[in-house]
């Protein structure tokens, strides 16, 4: 478990999920959930809160927010400026991205005390509407460190935001994402879209790309042609009988996997 000391920037009560400003954050009826899973819709845009295994402790375990995590290292300095490059950086790159989920910040890397903060709560508050910051250090067990993304912080657990699109032209015939504590292999989301016989289509936040250096494919997404072999997912060739005769697959083919090395 994670103990996280909340900073909290602003003495109103803590927002609720998904949020005073009903017109804004709205439950989603687009899906039919994923067991554990929540739904909701801001400014029109559909979304899904994947739960994952990290846990949260301290203050941060009783409140429930969005939440974004950042990377951060000791000697750095957090100011309006460095932040702004990184939120305005998010907006155009990431289709995901929502100032609303700016409520929280946590900085996966270093202690407040390895870094210069030169930030002030009223000029993050009245910008981005943040109210709490948390800095985690990078001499935390690998076990607990938080990937750099979009999340819902709820009854003490971290759960991963994902887009959903429409696939209203039915260019799909599945709908995939990674499977939680397995990694390389995938599995089936049955996610529905908003016009007859649609698949809503789960996309995550290019945040989650991060990768030691930079890499040719970073961030890119890719929709597969259904010939070639993912684990954890049928290939059915185009063929209902042929998708119902045989199993998943359990290897990824070589093609798919030296792709997603580049940086899919």
């Amino acid at each position: 478990m994670l103990d996280i000391p909340v900073i909290m920037l602003n003495p109103s009560p803590y927002p609720s999920f998904p949020g005073s400003t009903a017109n804004v954050v709205e439950r989603c009826p687009l899906t039919r959930l994923v067991p554990g899973s929540q739904s909701f819709t801001i400014d029109g845009a559909h979304y899904v809160a994947r739960p994952t295994t990290h846990l949260l402790g301290g203050d941060a375990s009783n409140q429930t927010s969005f939440a974004t995590i950042l990377s951060v290292s000791p000697g750095d300095t957090v100011n309006i400026a460095s932040l702004r490059q990184q939120f305005v950086r998010m907006a155009e790159l990431d289709d995901v991205f929502h100032d609303r989920f700016l409520e929280g910040i946590i900085f996966q890397g270093a202690n407040r005390s390895e870094v210069t903060v030169e930030v002030q709560s009223s000029d993050v508050l009245n910008e981005w509407g943040v109210r709490w910051m948390h800095f985690r250090s990078s001499q935390d067990s690998p076990e607990s460190s938080l990937p750099p993304g979009l999340y819902v912080i709820q009854n003490g657990s971290l759960s991963q935001i994902w887009r959903l699109y429409s696939d209203d032209n039915l260019a799909f015939l599945q709908s995939v994402w990674p499977v939680i504590g397995s990694p390389g292999k995938y599995t089936n989301v049955p996610f529905s879209g908003t016009g007859h016989r649609t698949l809503a289509i789960a996309v995550p936040s290019r945040m989650q790309a991060s990768w030691a250096k930079p890499i040719p494919l970073e961030g890119l997404k890719i929709g597969v042609k259904d010939l070639y072999h993912l684990k954890g997912v049928k290939t059915s060739l185009g063929n209902k009988a042929f998708n119902e005769l045989y199993p998943a697959k359990s290897e990824t083919a070589v093609t798919l996997s030296h792709i997603i090395s580049k940086g899919v």
